[in-house]
């Protein structure tokens, strides 16, 4: 029902705040699911906010990393992305979520 509220006005971009947030695995990937056909037949704009880096290799098309409001990285294609992670100790480091593809 939320999803049909949220399309009702047709928008051109949809904000998806941390769908798959505290979800078992199962419901994780019809939410998943769910988005990227909408995003699909609708041909709607989704901006997936997460910290689940399994959604972001499930369904997206290009990312940007966030970090403390600041951006990061932007617009990298999947299989070309870097993670950066922040540790207590204040210092970034790589984490590759790619496909495995280069």
């Amino acid at each position: 029902m939320a999803i049909a509220r949220a399309l009702a006005t047709k928008p051109a971009v949809w904000l998806s705040d941390e769908p798959t947030s505290a979800l078992d695995a199962e419901t994780t990937a019809s939410v998943l699911e769910t988005l990227q056909c909408v995003r699909d037949e609708v041909g709607i704009t989704i901006v997936l906010v997460t910290h689940e880096l399994n959604a972001v290799r499930a369904i997206c098309d290009e990312v940007a990393f966030l970090d403390h409001g600041r951006i990061l990285l932007s617009r990298l294609p999947l299989v070309r992305v870097a993670v950066y992670a922040s540790h207590t100790d204040g210092v970034n480091k790589p984490v590759d979520v790619g496909h495995g593809a280069d």
